[in-house]
């Protein structure tokens, strides 16, 4: 795939990233943004004081957050001018006097200007609460100088990363997404220490040979989904969850250097008793001989009547476009048949301290069942 004739990156010139967050800042725009909490819906938020907006900030908002169609004339001068500096870039797309953003919508993370796909059923250009969780846990790390980021999508990950002065290796399967994180990476100004390889996990091994990074960080795709349920790629981690997990750990762990770690997260498949995802990390750690640090965040209780398998249901059904379809009771058998009865949510760390023996500590934060799986201790 010719990713150029979606995104292009190289078409955004030094400069273009600074007049954008110029016009931003001048317009209000970046303020409102930072006012809503780090982990809020950022759309739904504003969506909620939208009547309490003023003109032109209203429109401002229209384009850059709710995928409308905006005329030019009801915006700021500064920012069409900023927006046509890239109008080359597949970021946006002009009709006549009109503006629009190529299905994107463009938010404040931590200070950087990032680009990613509007929400909806069919989203592949991801960002989610997962993404920020797993950037609140970047920080954990003892170093940063040369940063691996697995599963990047558009790069938020090895973004934050690079704006601390890290030399980021990002890695990500999808052509559209890998593309993107390099225009977010040009309009940060943070080009010169962003690599993309556009591979997978097993893939990209060819480039990175005897390459050794001193923090390793994946967010990969992570929902438990049975074998025979027509679940989109984009987040279908197996039938535990626990698919790329593997990978990234066994290819990734590698490439760790010493005192190097490795930070992910994800969901797992698993009964009452407990998740899968801790039988796994423990033949992980003898099998490498490294500290390992386990935290159970949240875990769901999978019934045909909870809010996991409506959701599941849902997302299946609106990818398949009205093609086999399937009830909530045929999901729910689905996970019946994989004995799976509870989906649990976890951060996982490796550390490369050569131990001898178990050095794994695990972290159970709350076995109390909650409806709906959650990132942070509640």
């Amino acid at each position: 795939m010719n990713t150029r004739l979606f995104f292009n990156s190289e078409s955004i010139d030094i400069d273009d990233g600074y007049f954008l967050r110029l016009a931003l800042s001048n317009s209000g725009y970046l303020d409102l943004l930072s006012a809503v909490p780090p982990a809020a819906d950022v759309i739904g938020t504003i969506s909620s004081i939208y009547e309490e907006l003023q003109e032109p900030l209203k429109y401002i908002c229209d384009l850059l957050l709710f995928g409308k169609t905006v005329c030019m004339e009801k915006l700021p001068e500064a920012l069409v001018e900023s927006i046509l500096k890239i109008r080359e870039s597949g970021l946006i797309a002009l009709r006549g006097n009109a503006v629009s953003l190529n299905n994107l919508y463009l938010q404040l993370v931590d200070g950087l200007l990032y680009f990613s796909e509007l929400p909806h059923g069919r989203q592949t250009l991801y960002y989610g609460t997962d993404s920020y969780a797993l950037a609140c846990r970047l920080g954990t790390a003892p170093s940063r100088n040369n940063v691996l980021d697995y599963c990047a999508g558009p790069g938020i990950q090895g973004l934050l990363s690079a704006s601390h002065g890290a030399h980021v290796t990002a890695v990500e399967v999808n052509p559209l997404a890998s593309e993107l994180s390099l225009c977010n990476a040009r309009l940060n100004k943070l080009d010169n220490l962003f690599n993309v390889i556009n591979k997978s996990v097993i893939e990209s091994e060819t480039d990175l040979k005897n390459l050794r990074f001193d923090f390793i960080c994946a967010n990969p795709p992570l929902l438990p989904i049975p074998f025979n349920l027509n679940y989109p790629f984009v987040g279908d981690g197996g039938t535990d969850g626990l698919s790329i997990f593997r990978q990234i750990m066994n290819y990734g762990i590698p490439h760790l250097s010493r005192n190097g770690k490795i930070v992910t997260l994800g969901l797992s498949g698993g009964s009452e008793v407990g998740p899968d995802i801790y039988c796994l990390a423990e033949q992980l750690q003898m099998k490498y001989q490294m500290k390992f640090i386990l935290i159970i965040l949240s875990r769901v209780e999978i019934t045909p009547r909870s809010l996991w398998i409506q959701y599941m249901a849902d997302t299946i059904n609106m990818y398949s476009l009205g093609e086999n379809t399937v009830s909530c009771n045929e999901v729910f058998e689905s996970y019946q048949n994989e004995d799976i009865s509870f989906v649990y949510s976890y951060t996982l760390s490796a550390i490369n301290n050569k131990c001898y023996g178990r050095d794994f500590t695990v972290i159970e934060c709350d076995d109390k069942s909650q409806p709906l799986t959650q990132w942070w201790i509640s």
